[in-house]
C-alpha cells in the first residue's frame, strides 16, 4: 500500500517483490497519486487504532493476529484466520467510523 508518482513505478514495485524468493502472492495496492498530507496520515492512524481496539474487544476476532493498515481511509486486513474469524473481522472493520473501504488479504487456515 502507499502512493507512487506513476504507473511505471507501481508496476516496477510488483516486479521487485515477485522476484523475492518464497513470495507466493503479491497484492499491489499502491495508488498512483501525490504524496499524502500529514492530516491524511493522522486520520489513517486514528482509523487503524479504532479498528485494532474494536478487534481486540470482540471475542469473535483474533485481534492480536490481524495486521491492520490504513491508507486514505481504506483499511487493509492481513493474517492467518479461519473463515468465521475473517467474516467477523471484516464486519467489525466495515462498521468502524471513518472506514471508506475494507480490503481483505487473508490466508485461510480452515
Amino acid at each position: 500500500t502507499g502512493q507512487v508518482p506513476d504507473e511505471a513505478t507501481r508496476a516496477r514495485a510488483s516486479e521487485i517483490v515477485k522476484a523475492v524468493p518464497e513470495v507466493r502472492t503479491v497484492f499491489n495496492e499502491l495508488a498512483v497519486s501525490g504524496v499524502a498530507s500529514f492530516t491524511s496520515y493522522t486520520n489513517d492512524a486514528t482509523i487503524t487504532s479504532k479498528v485494532k481496539s474494536r478487534l481486540w474487544d470482540d471475542d469473535r476476532t483474533p485481534g492480536t493476529k490481524i495486521k491492520v493498515k490504513t491508507e486514505s481511509g481504506i483499511v487493509y486486513l492481513m493474517g492467518l484466520v479461519k473463515h468465521a474469524e475473517a467474516e467477523a473481522t471484516t464486519e467489525v472493520t466495515r462498521t468502524t467510523a471513518g472506514v471508506t473501504k475494507v480490503v481483505t488479504l487473508f490466508e485461510y487456515i480452515d
